[in-house]
């Protein structure tokens, strides 16, 4: 757990910086300051006590002090990769069961929930999977069984209803093809 809250912790500062004190000194300053990063902690830890069942109810109050502190409601049954980072922390919203790759970036106001707010077996079929690399950018929504491929980019608002091919940039509700994204292309989002 603490190698993924490093990582998520790296990926909120500009990884083109060496690996100096200026590096760390930012890193350490995100994770003291940023409410971004707070949030990413957060789902990180009650993801953990998630996994057994002894704590979950911990991991649930966990996520409740995550929804009035960060204002970000992200479910501890979530599987996030390493690399994640949650730039603003705004009414971030990720389901119930959803599945997440590594270098995973998010805007605020963003969406990424089933058709019918999953529980059982059956309707998880409904639930969206994203993979490695992909940046979502703000107030954007993502419903359903969709698949966002890898190294793929989602435009600010917009609704993501089908699925979206790697390497491309999507946007518009409905989302639609914009542009074809250069595969030979560095995909690690870093914040500015």
């Amino acid at each position: 757990m603490f190698k993924l809250i490093l990582s998520d912790l790296k990926a909120h500062v500009n990884a083109s910086e060496n690996q100096g004190i200026k590096f760390w000194a930012m890193v350490f300053a995100k994770a003291l300051f940023s409410p971004g990063a707070h949030a990413g902690i957060i789902y990180r830890i009650s993801h953990q006590l998630w996994l057994n069942p002894i704590t979950r109810p911990l991991a649930f109050v966990l996520k409740y002090f995550s929804v009035i502190y960060c204002t970000a409601e992200i479910y501890p049954s979530v599987k996030i990769g390493p690399g994640f980072c949650v730039s603003h922390s705004q009414m971030v919203l990720i389901g119930n069961l959803v599945q997440i790759g590594a270098n995973f970036r998010i805007s605020p106001g963003v969406m990424i929930s089933s058709d019918a707010g999953a529980v059982s077996s059956e309707a998880r079929k409904g639930i969206p999977t994203i993979g490695d690399n992909v940046f979502i950018g703000m107030q954007t929504s993502v419903i359903g069984p969709v698949h966002i491929g890898d190294d793929a980019a989602v435009a600010a608002h917009s609704l993501v209803l089908k699925d979206v091919a790697p390497n491309t940039l999507v946007g518009g509700a409905p989302a639609k093809l914009i542009k074809v994204l250069d595969p030979s292309l560095d995909r690690h989002y870093t914040q500015d």
